[in-house]
């Protein structure tokens, strides 16, 4: 039976101070219908997830690690949501029988699953009394034990016993009814409702009281609580990403005085306050198994996401799957698949199953008001579309604040005057015009055949950070660069000797006006790494050998030293 209370009562027990005190090592796995060995060895592995960075080990060399880790201690591996025995029999040889004591907690809700493993007294969880289910709806709903509200009590202990003493109803309804007004006729609507549902099998009987959940949620939640179907299931939610993913679907709607971050974050407390996600930690959150299946169900019903995308499950390994048909991907395979972010509509004679990868983003990009991040690999932009109609006025991408990894970017007059606010750019291109950049506050210019760069403290008036990498071309950085009066760093990575010279140049020439800026080199072809900083250079001893061919920064340096 899903939604008892086994994993609560399995979490209760795994953080318990004497459990913590008795094993050497606690791991908690979560398996699920859909399961990968490999990744559940991950997560045993790590603790948590890490990094996408891909690294690829078979099987076998993950699970000898995993051995290896638990051979000599004392453990407690917990096994949540088995749906069948295979899951044990891929991993069970990678347990090290220590005799020490060690145990393994196996949580399903496949009345026989105990049996077929093994078990010969498995714990059955059992429905709350009425009692119970009354305690348990008044700390959902008016966090005490207990009503305080007389004229609603009846309709309270009447819901209590309506939700036939599932725990995942009484808290889903309990949240509901927190959020909701407390009046007689509201109440009593709830209880008429659950009332006719009386006759359902359980399974049913559970998605009605969630739908019900759902369908007082206010309307601009909905498509929230939607969005986390393209989670896989029991996967730990990062918020962050959550929020991100949001913004970049156009969800949220900005307002005055607030960030589209904060109000994103308002609306996950929204969903979190009524239980239908659950905190796991400061920035994470799973939904329960249930919640899912409806939401997904739903979902369908609305047509709601129904393009396929690809989600990258965090962790070493690199798992990936389609929010649509939530079939796992592996190597290469559904790349053309692509993610939210870089979707911009599908012609008719395009298989809406199937979205072909593209290696320049379309000129309709710049008709894209909500616009925040553009952050890429190697993908040229279109410009815009240009306009011969006198006075037509064009859209201006006033969110836009991040351009990343585009080859070819052209600051021409007509691009510069879409995008005011822009305030981090990073390309491969650089081609200088008048106009500039009045909010640019980073500018990374890499990778590129660029010769001659031409530009003024005007054209870039508020830069913080400039960075340099792989410029084996380029003559010089623009002397002007260096009067822009809040420029605090200069960055040059593995970049040509004449750059390097005019890099140092700029510091002497600011630090005789005393103006204070940091300047970090990697030079490649010396094998040295350091920084000019104020009023000292750190620097090891072949890096003060390589700074020896110029002259007027070594005796720079050793008067301010």
């Amino acid at each position: 039976m899903g939604g008892i209370g086994k994993t609560t009562l399995a979490k209760s027990l795994f953080e318990d101070s004497f459990v913590v005190d008795h094993f050497d090592l606690r791991i908690w796995l979560t398996i699920s219908e859909q399961y990968s060995a490999e990744q559940i060895l991950k997560v045993g592995l790590e603790g948590k997830t890490a990094g996408e960075n891909e690294i690829c080990e078979s099987l076998d060399e993950l699970g000898t690690r995993f051995y290896q880790k638990l051979f000599g201690r004392r453990y407690l591996i917990v096994m949540d949501d088995m749906w069948s025995t295979e899951a044990l029999d891929d991993l069970r040889r990678y347990f090290p029988d220590n005799d020490d004591g060690s145990r393994i907690l196996l949580m399903t809700r496949l009345s026989g699953m105990a049996t077929s493993l093994g078990s010969h007294d498995p714990y059955h969880l059992t429905f709350l009394n009425e009692n119970e289910s009354w305690r348990l709806l008044c700390q959902n709903t008016f966090s005490q034990n207990g009503c305080p509200y007389g004229h609603l009590e009846k309709f309270a202990k009447d819901i209590a016993k309506g939700c036939r003493e599932l725990p995942l109803e009484i808290v889903v309804v309990g949240r509901m009814l927190a959020n909701s007004d407390m009046t007689v006729k509201y109440w009593e609507n709830v209880v008429n409702h659950i009332s006719s549902l009386a006759n359902l099998e359980y399974d049913k009987h559970c998605r009605k009281i969630l739908s019900l959940s759902y369908e007082s949620l206010p309307i601009h939640l909905k498509p929230y609580f939607l969005y986390l179907r393209v989670f896989p299931e029991d996967g730990l939610i990062n918020l962050s990403k959550l929020i991100g993913f949001w913004i970049a679907e156009g969800f949220i709607k900005s307002k005055k005085y607030r960030s589209l971050e904060d109000i994103a974050r308002e609306y996950a407390k929204s969903l979190i306050d009524r239980n239908l996600m659950f905190e796991q930690n400061e920035n994470g959150c799973v939904i329960h198994d249930l919640l899912r299946d409806f939401c997904l169900r739903e979902s369908d019903d609305e047509c709601f996401l129904k393009f396929p995308r690809r989600r990258i499950v965090s962790g070493r390994l690199r798992v990936v799957h389609c929010n649509l048909c939530q079939e796992f991907l592996k190597g290469k395979e559904g790349m053309h698949i692509v993610q939210p972010f870089y979707i911009f509509g599908l012609s008719s004679q395009v298989n809406p199953l199937a979205c072909d990868a593209f290696e320049e983003l379309p000129p309709e990009i710049w008709e894209m008001p909500q616009l925040r991040e553009i952050r890429c690999e190697y993908l040229h932009l279109a410009d815009p579309i240009a306009t011969d109609i006198e006075g037509e006025d064009f859209i201006i991408l006033k969110d836009l604040h991040t351009i990343d990894g585009i080859c070819n970017f052209n600051c021409s007059k007509q691009v510069i005057d879409r995008i005011p606010n822009l305030k981090r750019l990073n390309g491969s291109e650089w081609e200088p015009v008048q106009g500039g950049f009045r909010r640019l506050k980073e500018l990374d210019i890499n990778n590129t055949d660029l010769v001659c760069w031409r530009a003024e403290s005007m054209h870039f008036p508020i830069l913080e950070r400039l960075q340099l990498t792989e410029l084996r071309l380029l003559e010089e950085i623009p002397s002007g660069i260096g009067d822009i009066l809040t420029l605090k760093s200069i960055g040059v990575w593995y970049c040509s000797e004449s750059i390097i010279d005019s890099a140092k140049e700029i510091w002497v020439e600011q630090h005789e006006l005393g103006n204070e800026i940091r300047i970090d080199i990697t030079d490649g072809e010396h094998g040295v790494e350091y920084q000019i900083g104020t009023f000292t250079a750190r620097m090891t001893g072949a890096a003060c050998q390589s700074l020896a061919y110029s002259k007027p920064l070594r005796e720079r340096l050793q008067e301010v030293a």
